[in-house]
């Protein structure tokens, strides 16, 4: 994935939508669209339920190392977190990422963590990997299934069963990160259950993107979408009232 560059006028891009989670910025003549780096907490009360899947899912297997970084470069290279990122870089990664994970780098591996193989081939398609943090918080620290293998419900079978075990433990909480701008990713954790824990900077984000939002439409007197825009500005501005963070915004004024 790669930063947008237009070369369009400062009114066109005044007109045109701003995709939430990434800075719009106009200068040069060009209208310039970059990731925000920035993540989302989400909380998850597991449940015990276990969601079937024709895939194999088992505990991670060692000998699959090389493979899993790998399949971490082809899960990863197209996605907003590594918008810009050479393919060395992504490679690199991918493989630090991985041996920091079974190095305890950012927590003490669970042995729960499971790996998905396709049934004929015995080719690995997918990864969960769980740790406990210095805090001794259960996270879900790295989550990927291939590209052709996504929208199978193989993410959420992976998690389940390792959230069911989980359960069977006592364990009643589970935390996970996603980036901002990573729709797919939202919209999975939320699916699954996680609940998002928003911090000051994200509602100021919030509130500010809504605010531009019914500015740029009103004035396109583009109506219908309006109020549904007016009430989710509102809410965005109560969470900044709650965290007494509210300030003046110059398109207030505009």
């Amino acid at each position: 994935m790669k930063s947008q560059h237009l070369s369009i006028s400062f009114a066109e891009f005044k007109q045109m939508p701003h995709p939430f989670g990434w800075k719009a910025e106009y200068y040069n003549d060009q209208a310039h669209f970059t990731p925000r780096s920035h993540v989302i907490k989400t909380n998850l009360n597991i449940q015990a339920s276990v969601i079937k899947s024709d895939f194999l899912i088992q505990p991670i297997d060692l000998q699959y190392k090389q493979e899993i970084t790998k399949t971490f470069y082809q899960s990863f290279r197209d996605s907003i977190e590594f918008c810009d990122w050479t393919t060395q870089e992504i490679r690199k990664h991918a493989e630090k990422n991985i041996t920091d994970y079974f190095a305890g780098a950012r927590g003490v591996p669970l042995p729960q963590s499971v790996m998905a193989l396709e049934p004929k081939t015995k080719q690995l398609i997918g990864l969960a990997l769980f740790v406990i943090t210095k805090k001794q918080r259960y996270k879900l620290d790295l989550l990927f299934v291939k590209p052709d293998y996504q929208k199978q419900g193989l993410a959420a079978s992976m998690v389940s069963q390792v959230t069911g075990q989980l359960h069977e433990m006592g364990i009643g909480e589970l935390y996970s990160l996603y980036h901002i701008g990573n729709e797919a990713s939202r919209n999975w954790h939320q699916k699954f259950g996680f609940k998002e824990e928003y911090d000051a900077h994200f509602s100021r984000l919030k509130y500010a993107w809504y605010c531009e939002e019914i500015n740029r439409q009103e004035k396109l007197r583009l109506m219908d979408a309006l109020p549904e825009l007016i009430q989710q500005r509102d809410f965005w501005y109560a969470q900044l009232a709650d965290e007494n963070v509210q300030q003046n915004f110059w398109w207030e004024d505009e």
